[in-house]
């Protein structure tokens, strides 16, 4: 399964509002490939909708970069 993937299927969990495994899709597809940009801010919303702001500024800067 290729990182497109898994950023898709994060996105159906985060919209069902199942956050882990949302979180766990989006790490997925950051680790196939840290270079496309959309993962790390889908995580970063992922984060805000937990209360993780610290974690979701950092992946928003990371994807901003991307």
């Amino acid at each position: 399964m290729n990182h497109e993937f898994w950023n898709e299927i994060g996105n159906l969990y985060f919209v069902c509002g199942a956050y882990e495994p949302a979180i766990h899709a989006y790490l997925q597809s950051i680790k196939l490939d840290n270079t496309f940009g959309r993962p790390y801010s889908n995580l970063a919303m992922t984060y805000v909708q937990t209360g993780r702001y610290r974690d979701a500024i950092n992946l928003y800067l990371r994807g901003i970069e991307l």
